[in-house]
């Protein structure tokens, strides 16, 4: 069962993660292990190197044919035919769960299993394709639309338990606004303001910094499906969130009602707006606009973004 997050080794080799559908055979991924003769990392007989090639630019180099260009940005696809091997990020939580000596990330894992079943939790990342070292980090997933709305109303129970906070570092907070301002457009961006948004942070100082991902269950949620074949002009769009659930998932989206009362759905299919606005954020958005089914298309990164015309709601604190 390919859910987001899945990993996906193709017939040449190289390692993917899953992050959207567009029908049931087709697959969005974004490329993050390269074959490479003198990668570090070691799978049967072939070495790798990371490569998170978040939009597709060695891709279109390398395989020009599995790379489309669409409204929402430039994206690889990967059909049923192309897939050697599939990593399930919940098929194998014995051994990866056995694998951890960090007590902290035990600890995080055993407070998310008091309000989640242990099938629903999942690991992604070097941990899921045995690529993990003694100083890789735990990329936790969980798996259906209900388990995230558990978590999110009993996640300050979960922090404190551990003896944890939702926080971020000074220092980790600049440098992630200042490589999010060089990936996309800092004048239509307010990154700093979407990192305060990420409620799933779990931070204990010196010891464990994670965020808690989510996907849907395909066997219980209805995968959400970007809409195909609509028309979009550039526009600007003004309003409040009415809706915000969908920016926990793939591709991000979430409703914004404007002032007049039009109510538009805001879809866009970059990775790095996880999280990126809550219930209530007044924004003002840059993107590609389909007045007709008001949609709005988050798919240029350089000259579309999310402002807040709001101060922000700092769920995630700085910690000085």
């Amino acid at each position: 069962m390919i859910t987001d997050h899945t990993h996906i080794k193709i017939n040449n080799g190289d390692i993917f993660t899953v992050r959207g559908f567009d029908n049931d055979k087709e697959i969005f991924a974004v490329p993050v292990y390269f074959v490479s003769l003198d990668g570090e990392r070691v799978l049967g007989s072939l070495h790798y190197r990371k490569a998170i090639d978040e939009f597709a630019d060695e891709y279109t180099r390398k395989s020009p044919n599995m790379v489309i260009d669409t409204v929402y940005g430039r994206r690889v696809k990967i059909r049923q035919g192309q897939i050697n091997k599939i990593f399930d990020p919940f098929s194998d939580f014995p051994r990866i769960y056995s694998t951890i000596k960090n007590d902290d990330y035990r600890k995080v894992i055993n407070a998310l299993s008091r309000f989640v079943c242990l099938e629903d939790i999942g690991f992604i990342g070097s941990s899921l394709v045995n690529f993990s070292t003694k100083d890789s980090d735990l990329d936790v997933v969980v798996r259906g639309l209900e388990n995230y709305r558990k978590l999110k109303n009993n996640f300050s129970l979960i922090l404190k338990e551990i003896d944890a906070s939702c926080s971020i570092s000074r220092k980790q907070f600049n440098k992630s606004v200042e490589k999010y301002n060089e990936l996309f457009n800092k004048e239509h961006n307010d990154f700093s303001c979407m990192i305060f948004n990420r409620w799933s942070t779990v931070h204990i100082p010196d010891k464990l910094f994670c965020k808690i991902r989510f996907t849907y269950d395909p066997k219980k949620d209805d995968l959400f499906y970007a809409p195909k074949n609509i028309e979009t002009a550039e526009a600007e769009l003004c309003g409040k969130v009415i809706s915000d659930e969908g920016v926990n998932f793939m591709p991000r989206h979430f409703k914004v009602k404007t002032d007049d009362g039009e109510e538009y759905l805001v879809i866009t299919y970059f990775w790095d707006y996880s999280f990126c606005v809550s219930l209530g954020d007044r924004v003002v958005i840059n993107g590609s606009l389909d007045k007709k089914n008001k949609i709005m298309i988050i798919g240029d990164r350089k000259s579309h973004g999310i402002k807040f015309s709001s101060d922000p709601q700092t769920i995630c604190k700085i910690l000085e």
